[in-house]
């Protein structure tokens, strides 16, 4: 950056979230972070669509738009006590895996936040990405960016308010709200996002209220009492929008919210255990129990978020499944700093 800008934008102060001792930036020259390479396929694949008269702001909004329609969240990490000997879910840097990672992947806040940066940080122009680290034991990772006009943080992959992230929200054409300004006085960063999102998404972004609405409107909600029709109609509507794992999960917990599937509904999540390219990993399940008073011999349902397959079984069974290996419960948030999706 040059020598004149202003030193609330280089300090990169970070005002609109809650500061800890453990907080910790990275700038890209820092002499920790080694060097490493963007995959090829995935370099084209985040300029599809980048306009040549795109400002800086904007490139870096087309950047994070499109890594957060490309990837989807690895949700292994919720599992991270099975994996202790390997290094995919902790925070030791390997450029081999980071090398590795192409459209499609799922990937960790770990990996977008040094993704994001990277491609940032590899724009002709004055400005620069930063990664930063939180939580007692550095558990959680954000990044920002910042221009001689704007300084801002994103947060793609934690839910926000509406219960809903950007990975998401962008994949289902919605408006993203992972984004907290910490300075901009020309109200640019609105203007940037309003060109940018409905050229990357193909439309003009609709609210969650319309998306929510759309949903509800579906003809199978003429039959309130049917939770398996409900539960079948909507994985056909997740097959349609191409959405699996957390992004299918967050679409489903913001429709109970809304009373769709009826009242009286406990669910949990629990992992599948499988080998995905000889690396053992797990899948989420939705545990979705209708029962008021829950029996051995009740009947539960089991969303498969992956396979978008729908089954049941009695909790008796679900039991054994469970002692035996095949299920097992998530790992739960360490600290607050690093909150459930």
């Amino acid at each position: 950056m040059n020598n004149t800008q202003d030193k609330k934008f280089y300090h990169f102060n970070e005002v609109p979230f809650k500061q800890t001792i453990f907080d910790k930036i990275i700038r890209k020259d820092d002499k920790n972070e080694l060097p490493w390479t963007l995959h090829p396929t995935l370099q084209k694949a985040a300029y599809e669509g980048f306009l040549s008269n795109y400002s800086l702001e904007e490139q870096a909004f087309h950047l994070y738009c499109r890594l957060c329609q490309i990837f989807s969240y690895d949700e292994g990490y919720f599992y991270n006590d099975k994996f202790k000997a390997e290094t995919r879910y902790s925070s030791k840097f390997s450029k081999e895996h980071l090398e590795s990672i192409v459209p499609g992947s799922k990937v960790t806040c770990w990996d977008f936040s040094r993704i994001f940066s990277k491609f940032v940080n590899e724009l002709d122009g004055n400005i620069e990405a930063v990664i930063v680290s939180r939580g007692m034991d550095g558990g959680h990772f954000l990044s920002g960016f910042y221009t001689d006009r704007v300084s801002l943080m994103l947060e793609p992959i934690n839910k926000q308010k509406d219960g809903l992230n950007d990975f998401m929200k962008i994949k289902t054409g919605l408006q993203i709200g992972g984004i907290k300004i910490i300075s901009d006085e020309g109200n640019i960063i609105p203007s940037a996002i309003d060109r940018v999102l409905p050229q990357i998404i193909g439309k003009e972004p609709a609210t969650v209220e319309d998306y929510l609405n759309q949903l509800n409107s579906l003809p199978l909600n003429t039959v309130p009492h049917n939770l398996v029709l409900k539960l079948r109609t909507f994985i056909e509507v997740l097959k349609i929008q191409k959405l699996l794992g957390n992004d299918a999960t967050q679409s489903f917990m913001a429709l109970l919210h809304s009373g769709f599937f009826g009242e009286g509904i406990e669910t949990k999540f629990l992992g599948k255990l499988e080998n995905q390219n000889s690396q053992k990993t797990f899948r989420r399940i939705i545990l979705i129990n209708p029962n008021s008073s829950t029996t051995m011999q009740s009947n539960i349902y089991l969303l498969d978020t992956y396979q978008l397959e729908l089954s049941s079984c009695t909790f008796k069974e679900l039991l054994h499944q469970i002692s035996s290996g095949k299920f097992v419960y998530e790992t739960k948030p360490r600290d607050t700093l690093h909150p459930e999706l």
